[in-house]
């Protein structure tokens, strides 16, 4: 969201954000904007740790 400085009229300006990240008892809250993770997540988070792995053995056999 942007407004209009009065010192300076005819700049916009970025609103100032609220400062949270300081805020200690903020921390254990859960970010509104987040979603909740879904199985898929959880799939494709295996999924990538794999190909990962596949990857480095790869290279390693290439290596070698």
């Amino acid at each position: 969201m942007r407004y209009w400085s009065r010192h300076q009229s005819l700049l916009p300006v970025a609103a100032p954000r609220p400062n949270t990240t300081s805020n200690l008892e903020l921390k254990h809250y859960p970010d509104p904007s987040a979603r909740p993770v879904s199985e898929a997540d959880v799939a494709n988070e295996v999924k990538d740790l794999q190909l990962e792995l596949l990857s480095a053995q790869l290279l390693n056999e290439a290596d070698t």
